[in-house]
């Protein structure tokens, strides 16, 4: 099902054939196939023993960064108002 509104299967099957006929054939080199056999197997085998394989994210720096700035400015604003509020009572007293 694409979109809204449900197609009939055969309409499916109609433009399959259409594109048989006018795309050529795609195979992979073999040297493609060994290789992505070989992670296939690797990842299977890290899989099995228990490990995760997964790419970092590339913005997880920028968020550990982004934390630690806002922490520093937090301790830095509330540092401010304790300093002044003793400036001000000092001052009054």
């Amino acid at each position: 099902m694409m979109g809204l509104i449900a197609q009939p299967e055969y309409v499916y099957h109609e433009l399959e054939g259409q594109f048989v006929g006018a795309l050529p054939r795609v195979s992979a080199r073999p040297d493609f196939r060994k290789e992505l056999a070989s992670n296939l197997a690797l990842v299977a085998q890290h899989k099995s023993s228990g490990m995760v394989v997964s790419q970092p994210h590339p913005y997880l720096p920028g968020v550990f960064i982004g934390v630690a700035a806002g922490a520093l400015a937090t301790t830095a604003a509330i540092l401010v108002l304790i300093f002044r509020s003793r400036i001000e009572r000092r001052a009054s007293a």
